[in-house]
């Protein structure tokens, strides 16, 4: 059954539409009581980036839980989970550099042979 085109039926409408589309982003961050921003979108991940992505989820957790149970500052915690990721993300760059070199050297004509 359609709906009467009202002139209030109308503006329900063009807001419906405005928030489907130009307004979706401005919508949700609304509605959001907890955190500023969107959750990440994962759609683009392999199942193994999500599961590491759950996994530093849960460790970053635990990691400002124990903080907090220590007696940190908020600024100080901050400061030092910048300082956590860019450690990560350094040693994530450094196995994969080892990964890729390992494939390397395996993909030799001469590897195992000796």
């Amino acid at each position: 059954m359609k709906r009467a085109q009202g002139d209030h039926e109308q503006r329900v409408d063009e807001i419906d539409r405005y928030r489907a589309n130009v307004g979706r982003d401005e919508y949700n961050a609304k509605r959001r009581k907890v955190r500023g921003q969107a959750n990440a979108d994962l759609s683009g991940m392999t199942p193994e980036q999500k599961a590491q992505y759950k996994k530093d989820q849960r460790s970053d957790l635990n990691w400002f839980q124990r903080q907090r149970d220590n007696g940190m500052a908020e600024a100080v915690i901050t400061a030092a989970y910048a300082e956590r990721l860019q450690k990560r993300d350094a040693e994530r760059a450094q196995k994969g550099l080892a990964d890729t070199e390992e494939s390397a050297m395996k993909s030799l004509p001469h590897f195992g042979r000796f």
